[in-house]
């Protein structure tokens, strides 16, 4: 963590990817574009271990309720110790509504940073929606409401995202 403690519970995912370098979206699942997933959980100590990889660079990505999730790329086997650090999450919330202010339930959307998307939320039944443990900087925020009749809001809020706050996109 930032404190420079261990941290227990932190789920790593190592992803070597056949065509690109570096993964779009953030990898939680099966896959069918030839991506090998291996999976491991820090333990008390902050260490993990993860056997059984390519020699391929391949990419982490590190995940912990309350911090901001973590993108590395280029990751080899080589050196077989390395250090990694997380640091506070950020967050985005806002509402998603029609131009006559009525409430978008279940949009679904997703925040980008720095080319990489992130998970996403869906709307309430309030047309609000949070987005959460997301890395500082400049973030690209897009809802794509299911109903017909608020196919105008389809559009990309661009917010600033600072470590340990959360910053607002409304989408009207």
């Amino acid at each position: 963590a930032a404190t420079g403690r261990p941290d227990e519970g932190v789920r790593v995912t190592h992803v070597t990817q056949a065509y690109e370098p570096r993964l779009s979206q953030w990898f939680d699942g099966a896959s069918m574009f030839q991506i090998v997933a291996k999976r491991a959980t820090t333990n008390a100590a902050g260490e993990f271990i993860l056997e059984g990889l390519s020699d391929r660079p391949a990419v982490l990505l590190f995940a912990r309720r309350g911090f901001a999730r973590q993108v590395v790329a280029g990751v080899k086997r080589e050196p077989p110790e390395q250090i990694f650090s997380l640091s506070p999450g950020a967050a985005i919330e806002g509402l998603v509504q029609t131009a006559e202010g009525k409430p978008i339930p279940g949009a679904g959307g997703h925040a980008w940073i720095d080319r990489q998307r992130f998970p996403g939320a869906q709307t309430g039944p309030d047309g609000r929606f949070r987005l959460d443990d997301l890395p500082a900087g400049e973030a690209q925020v897009q809802f794509r409401p299911h109903s017909s009749e608020a196919n105008a809001l389809r559009r990309t809020v661009r917010v600033t995202l600072r470590t340990g706050e959360t910053a607002s996109a409304d989408f009207t």
